[in-house]
């Protein structure tokens, strides 16, 4: 099996067996690095995966760094910690909180684009809830027929709930955060009909990657009202 598969099915493993104990822990990155410094000889095929893992890591890690550069906003680092037991393709638990001057509908970032949103936050840890679950509110708008609207979840799949009925979207049409600061990112695409009034499927640009524990948060925007004109 090749390295970073093996590393792969080794985190997947871990979020399945801790579904059914406590808040589910994220393991800690480089703590296979760490064990180098150990005087205890390794074997090769213990280096090998250890050489494997921090690569995958640094990859993510220039990934995220070029994504922060290309927002040109303020954003913060942070490392996801923890999954919300009995929801953890849903909610996620970060080491940023109230001290660190993160605030509730932020929004959260891997390297491929934006995964969820703040819902809650304490002194010194936060609560993200992905694009599929239905507390995420995020202010979007169709970047062609301008429809303006809220991006939401149904905890299986991620919709669009579109604030006007005079118009629809196209198919694959692109879906745009409403911000002005910064400006609007791409989220998603229209994937398919009308589902219920006004409500279409999306299919995010992002999702959640269960082998990277590291997100940027934008600390601060601002959007317009998304009352349709």
């Amino acid at each position: 099996m090749p390295y970073k598969t093996l590393i792969k099915s080794f985190f997947i493993l871990v979020f399945i067996a801790s579904l059914v104990s406590n808040d589910i822990k994220y393991p800690q990155p480089l703590s296979l690095y760490n064990t180098l410094s150990t005087t205890k000889p390794r074997e090769p095929l213990q280096i090998s995966i250890i050489n494997s893992s921090l690569y995958q890591e640094n990859t993510h890690l220039k990934k995220l760094l070029k994504l922060q550069q290309d927002i040109k906003a303020t954003t913060l680092s942070a490392q996801i910690i923890a999954f919300k037991p009995l929801s953890w393709s849903n909610t996620l638990i970060i080491d940023k909180g109230n001290k660190d001057n993160i605030a509730s509908s932020s929004i959260a970032l891997n390297e491929n684009g934006i995964i969820g949103q703040i819902i809650t936050t304490q002194s010194k840890t936060s609560l993200i809830s992905l694009l599929n679950n239905p507390n995420t509110q995020i202010p979007c708008i169709t970047a062609h027929t301008k429809i303006k609207g809220i991006l939401t979840g149904t905890h299986t799949s991620t919709i669009f709930k579109a604030l006007t009925t005079s118009k629809k979207p196209l198919h694959q049409e692109y879906l745009l955060t409403l911000f002005t600061k910064p400006k609007s990112l791409p989220i998603g695409r229209i994937t398919s009909p009308q589902t219920r009034k006004s409500e279409y499927q999306v299919s995010p640009i992002a999702t959640f990657d269960p082998t990277s524990p590291y997100i940027l948060i934008l600390e601060s925007y601002e959007h317009p009202t998304t009352k349709q004109e």
